[in-house]
């Protein structure tokens, strides 16, 4: 999957919709020269098939955000940043957010001054990353290049996370998903895994995490004290 590509679509698009996205994902995945660095061909883990992955992943970097508006899924890209955070011999930036050639050349000129280096890997757009004994020189580079700065970012993102809690008897409770086709899966504490399930243990869990998903409908139940809770999957795993 040529995630550098398809990271520089989104930065162009600006924002769109679930459909967009998946389309533009299949699209670039379709060519015949899609593979990874050993040659393999590409497709997503075993958890998630390749476009839901692919969201994950650009998520989990803070260059895009999925969210639900007007009852539709949909998409945008965040705002060029060095997101930076205190690293044991100094200070560390990664490249967040939108991006294009001429930004990332910007960036790797302003990182000259600094430790500088980009890795590679198939599945995620290419990581720009500088390291700095001062985070005066991280904002520098900054600056520099013509992006915004966020000084230990981790924090930042901490701080405006709400209350994660485990439901009450107050909670309003949820049922599961009726019909034919649901796939369900647990969550196993021990390994770490998804397991596959099925309807009747859903219901007898008295403590856990299901998931049912159908086709592109992927939702998430905490099941506690013998209540069913449909939460997002963050807030269920962490419960």
């Amino acid at each position: 999957m040529r995630a550098n590509e398809l990271l520089l679509w989104l930065s162009a698009r600006r924002e769109g919709s679930w459909q967009q996205f998946r389309a533009v994902v299949e699209e670039l995945h379709s060519s015949e020269n899609d593979s990874d660095l050993n040659g393999d061909s590409q497709t997503g883990d075993n958890e998630f098939p390749l476009h839901q992955q692919l969201r994950l992943n650009l998520e989990c970097a803070a260059h895009t955000e999925f969210f639900e508006h007007d009852s539709k899924y949909v998409w945008r890209i965040a705002p060029p940043v060095l997101a930076a955070h205190p690293a044991t011999d100094g200070f560390r930036a990664v490249l967040c957010g939108a991006r294009s050639p001429a930004l990332r050349e910007r960036v790797l000129s302003a990182g000259q001054k600094c430790d500088c280096e980009t890795l590679i890997r198939w599945d995620v757009p290419e990581v720009i990353r500088l390291a700095a004994s001062n985070i005066d020189a991280l904002s520098d580079a900054a600056a520099q290049a013509h992006v915004y700065f966020q000084p230990d970012a981790s924090l930042a993102i901490l701080s405006h996370i709400r209350p994660c809690n485990p439901p009450t008897r107050r909670s309003e409770q949820s049922v599961f998903p009726t019909g034919e086709g649901w796939r369900i899966r647990e969550f196993d504490t021990g390994t770490l895994r998804w397991r596959a399930s099925d309807r009747q243990r859903a219901q007898a869990v008295r403590a856990g995490v299901l998931e049912f998903s159908l086709y592109d409908d992927w939702r998430y139940f905490l099941r506690w004290s013998g209540g069913t809770f449909k939460l997002s999957r963050a807030v269920a795993l962490y419960a």
